[in-house]
């Protein structure tokens, strides 16, 4: 899990009702950091989408043997990380993330609008 917010909780403890253990990784514990599915947990010091760790998250894969692992990241801010970095990280793990010209198109607004504007699908107005 990248994150550990009540998000990442939901999914830890859905997992783990089926035997199937975590790997919580976070630069500020949470919720999901403390439940007792998470076999391993790893705190990074610095933001979450800088080029720092994507490093740290290849090394860990392979130090800790978390290759083919499944890789969630549960907040805004590194779905863009993973969907941008989705060529290197897919080397390691198993990848629920698009990549980014994809994933764009959720992420930012804008974009979502406007593809709804081209079908033709209702969207809120916003100024």
């Amino acid at each position: 899990m990248l994150g550990s917010d009540f998000k990442a909780l939901g999914v830890v403890r859905s997992l783990g009702r089926r035997g199937i253990p975590s790997v919580v990784i976070d630069n500020q514990p949470r919720s999901a950091w403390f439940s007792r599915y998470v076999v391993k947990r790893f705190r990074w010091k610095g933001s979450m989408d800088e080029s720092a760790f994507l490093i740290f998250l290849l090394s860990i894969g392979k130090e800790y043997r978390l290759e083919r692992w499944m890789l969630f990241p549960l907040q805004d801010e590194v779905v863009e990380f993973v969907a941008r970095h989705n060529e290197q990280l897919s080397k390691i793990y198993q990848l629920v993330t698009q990549d980014w010209d994809i994933v764009q198109w959720a992420c930012d607004k804008h974009l979502t609008y406007q593809k709804a504007h081209d079908v033709g699908i209702p969207y809120p107005k916003t100024w």
